[in-house]
């Protein structure tokens, strides 16, 4: 019987894209003030790479792009670009249903968990913006943990079923990215979200007591 869910926040419960590109957009124009590149290529070079999935030190991948890393890149990136990024406070919006969703898990009596790559600030920040904290029995964010324990390492994992006394056959787990797929590794089943929630809910009701 299913006894609790494990839910993914970026592009799973919002659409990303409402806080990257935001920032992004900031972050083009203080590296074209500081180093005179064009901003909105720049812009471009950072979009094209996260819709891409390079995520990693993608800042700097977009400015050599243009041209070579100038020699004081890594402090303006510590001093001038992480700030930004984790200053960006935008506007965002749940995707349709998942409210309706969430509180259809709750009324069910079921145990529910938020597991979520990211900076703690950052996540943090995302949920109380999304209006989503009191739904949620616990919050697991990557980063909270030393080293961080950013998917597919399974630590988050293992302390949502030690937490609640689980076994990994009562519960599951839903996420955009192959990343979380690794909940699968515990015998945490792994349901791949399409944004459809009845088609969710239909599903699940073949787990639910």
């Amino acid at each position: 019987m299913l006894k609790a869910v494990g839910l993914d926040l970026d592009n799973t419960l919002y659409d990303q894209d409402q806080f990257e590109i935001p920032a992004f957009r900031k972050i083009s124009r203080i590296v074209s003030s500081e180093y005179n590149i064009p901003k909105l290529v720049y812009f471009k070079n950072l979009v094209e790479l996260y819709k891409t999935g390079q995520k990693s030190r993608s800042f700097d991948k977009a400015f050599q792009m243009i041209k070579e890393l100038p020699q004081d890149w890594e402090k303006f990136i510590t001093s001038k670009v992480l700030p930004a990024y984790r200053d960006n406070k935008p506007i965002l919006s749940l995707y349709d249903g998942v409210r309706e969703f969430i509180e259809y898990l709750k009324s069910k009596g079921l145990i529910l968990v938020l597991i979520t790559n990211g900076n703690v600030d950052i996540q943090n920040y995302k949920i109380d913006a999304l209006g989503i904290r009191k739904y949620f029995d616990r919050v697991y964010i990557s980063d909270s943990y030393n080293p961080p324990a950013r998917k597919p390492d399974t630590r988050m994992f293992l302390d949502f079923l030690r937490d609640f006394n689980l076994k990994s056959k009562e519960c599951m787990y839903i996420g955009d990215s192959e990343n979380d797929s690794s909940s699968e590794t515990l015998g945490i089943k792994f349901l791949p979200f399409n944004q459809n929630f009845d088609e969710i809910i239909e599903y699940l009701k073949g787990y639910i007591n």
